[in-house]
Parts: C-alpha cells; structure tokens; sequence
C-alpha cells in the first residue's frame, strides 16, 4: 500500500520537470496612436496590465494551445474598442507565446476601418469584457459605447 501513495508525489514532480508555457501581451501600437491595451484574453489566460504603445506585459502562465485572443484598447478619451486577432495564435509546452496587438494583427479597430461584427463585439463585451462593459451597449460599426 504505501508505493501506492507515492505515486500522487512522483507525478506532481514529473510535472514540474518541464517548462512552464507562458505568454506575454505587446502593445503594437504607435505613440503617435497612443492606444493602451486595457486587458487581453487569450484561452485560459488573462492579461490584466494595461500597456502603454511598445511595451510588453509580465509573463504569464498559459496552455499550450491554438486560439483567437481578444483584447480591450482604451482611446484617449478613454473609451473602449474590443479586438480580436486575425488568425488564431499557436504555443507548444514550455515555449513563449506573443500577443502583438496592433491593427495589423487584430481586427475591431474603427480607425483602422475593421469593425467587428455585432455579433462578436456582443460576445467580447458581454462574456470575455463584462467589466469594462456593464451596463452599456456597444455598437460594433462606430465602436462606441452608450450608458
């Protein structure tokens, strides 16, 4: 009986012999843009530091995975505007997965002519951004948002 109880241990350490899969979040933006990447999800991961135009976020823990990340810019006069990236983003087991969010890589940008569907700015604002959209509607075609 007691090698039974060993086995829980042995496979939490064979866990920790692998490098952890992290991600980290880079504000593509220009300065002259001055957009800040308010928050970003990505599969299981969510990026809660807002960046300024060219800086990246701390690591973070993630999966490895294939997905569409989504994120929320803030404008100047602090409005919001929800993105998602074009393509789905790809990480192996123990590497480092790159968000670049910029109008290049995401979609949902008005000044960059490419709004989201209704649909999906209704998706990322009421099950991926509740927080940043409680009680607002948010219009997909202008990227505004009205209380």
């Amino acid at each position: 009986m007691k090698s039974l109880s060993l086995i829980p241990l042995l496979l939490l350490l064979a866990c920790e012999t692998e490098a952890p899969t992290k991600g980290v979040v880079v504000n593509g933006f220009t300065a002259d843009q001055d957009l800040v990447v308010h928050r970003v999800w990505w599969e299981s991961t969510y990026f809660a530091n807002p960046l300024r135009p060219g800086e990246t976020s701390p690591e973070e823990r993630t999966v490895p995975e294939t997905g569409i990340a989504y994120a929320v810019i803030e404008r100047k006069d602090q409005s919001f505007v929800v993105m998602k990236s074009k393509e789905p983003l790809s990480v192996a087991r123990g590497e480092l997965l790159y968000i670049v969010v910029s109008d290049e890589t995401f979609t949902g940008n008005c000044a960059a002519n490419a709004p989201l569907s209704q649909e999906d700015a209704e998706f990322l604002t009421v099950r991926i951004f509740p927080g940043e959209f409680a009680n607002a509607k948010y219009d997909a075609k202008t990227c505004t948002t009205s209380r």
